[in-house]
């Protein structure tokens, strides 16, 4: 008699990825392997009953069929520069590093995939990879520290000003693919480091990133991301941001979500040191029937910091968003200054917004405060340009630009600037 056993959808998923155990020669790597794979046993994919999952669905993703695929083709990675941008870059396609297409730096600014560095840079990499990210409560978390392709790894030594960025782009090119980057960046005492982010898709694939990026700003040191999102109708990116700041920091993530039919990204700081700032910015604009969700955490554990959040969206057609930031201030965090803001316009009656600004103070002496506006497009002052001569998707461009302008200029690059304002102007006019 023959017994059928049911295979369940965590364990397909999990199947399509034996074989890519990053367990590495070290103990630390071991330990690390170890508890994520021990963590997923208890984990299950989240529903939409679990709070912070309540308006988004991962039915498609974990429903499909997914594969780890390497691709070692030519690839015209010029497509996929930011141009006028003069920076270090390296490439990751599916989820793979490409050394034919990346510039490497062992030098004051250090910049190897992870399977280098986790060797020549063990003592950095047995400090920071798994201490930030938590295994225990997220199984994409779980599934990517047990199984990722490799990653950036990406340092700037004491005292080092760098004068250039890192651009670190990641490309998916093949149908069905599955790619798990795991990063680690590192900026030691009073030194500087900027970082752009770029996950981009062939046009018409099905893809899906789940990249964890850990994040340790020493004191009296600057870390800056340019987050920008530009993937397909049919790709799916879930990207987790985990910091941590050490006195006297400065803390800064700009997240643009332009394009892609999935997108969340969950960004968490803990914030350390006193005197440290934590900046978290971000734009959206879902279109067709794309949906962009950006929840946030920012930890408040000592005295005398500040942060700022600044989330806007324009959602377009069926789009959705969804916005959920969450602030504490314990109690030994007097004299914080926490401010925290999200504002959307809702372009059509098909689309809609879910907005859950929070703040949680347990300290008395504090100045902090949130927001959250959503509202339909201004007719009053579209019409106030179309009657001065201007057309009306001329006027509906200017209008957006102008809400989403005071985002993207939080970007220190102006090259940056120039191609979100670019993209954002191409995006308005098209819808």
């Amino acid at each position: 008699m023959s017994t059928v056993v049911e295979i369940s959808k965590k364990d397909r998923f999990i199947e399509a990825l034996k074989g890519n155990e990053h367990t590495g020669s070290s103990e630390h790597a071991r330990k690390v392997f170890d508890r994520a794979i021990a963590a997923l046993e208890s984990l299950e994919f989240p529903t939409t009953r679990v709070e912070d999952w309540k308006y988004t669905r991962v039915g498609k993703i974990v429903n499909a069929d997914w594969s780890l695929q390497k691709d070692e083709g030519e690839i015209d990675a010029l497509l996929y520069n930011i141009p006028q941008l003069d920076c270090l870059r390296m490439v990751f396609v599916n989820g793979y590093f490409r050394e034919d297409l990346s510039e490497v730096s062992t030098e004051a600014l250090i910049a190897l995939p992870m399977s280098r560095a986790k060797d020549e840079f063990s003592a950095d990499f047995e400090m920071g990879y798994g201490s930030l990210a938590d295994d225990s409560t997220s199984i994409f978390t779980a599934i990517n520290t047990g199984y990722a392709c490799n990653g950036a790894f990406i340092k700037s030594t004491k005292g080092h000003r760098p004068s250039r960025p890192v651009h670190v782009v990641y490309i998916n090119t093949k149908e069905g693919v599955i790619a798990q980057p795991r990063n680690l960046f590192i900026v030691e005492e009073s030194a500087e480091l900027d970082i752009i982010q770029s996950f981009v898709s062939a046009d018409g694939i099905r893809s899906f990133t789940n990249v964890i990026t850990e994040c340790h700003v020493a004191q009296n040191a600057k870390m800056s991301i340019d987050k920008i999102q530009s993937g397909g109708e049919e790709s799916f990116v879930l990207s987790a941001e985990q910091g941590q700041q050490a006195r006297d920091s400065h803390f800064s993530l700009n997240t643009f979500s332009l394009k892609g039919g999935w997108i969340r990204n969950n960004s968490n700081v803990h914030v350390n040191g006193e005197n440290s700032l934590t900046d978290l910015y971000g734009t959206y604009m879902p279109m067709g029937k794309s949906h962009v969700d950006n929840h946030t955490t920012i930890d408040h554990a000592v005295a005398h910091c500040e942060s700022n959040e600044l989330y806007k969206g324009v959602i377009h057609d069926a789009g959705t968003g969804v916005f959920n930031g969450k602030v504490f201030v314990r109690q030994d965090a007097q004299k914080t200054n926490a401010f925290q803001q999200n504002a959307n316009i809702v372009m059509t009656e098909q689309g809609s917004m879910n907005s859950k600004p929070e703040l949680e103070i347990y300290a008395d002496d504090v100045k902090c405060s949130h927001g959250s506006t959503t509202g339909q497009f201004d007719d009053e002052a579209l019409f106030y340009l179309m009657a001065r001569g201007i057309g009306r998707e001329a006027a509906k461009k200017l209008l957006i630009n102008a809400f989403v302008a005071d985002v993207i200029n939080k970007s220190k690059h102006e090259a940056v600037r120039d191609y979100i304002a670019a993209v954002v102007e191409s995006l308005s006019l098209n819808s």
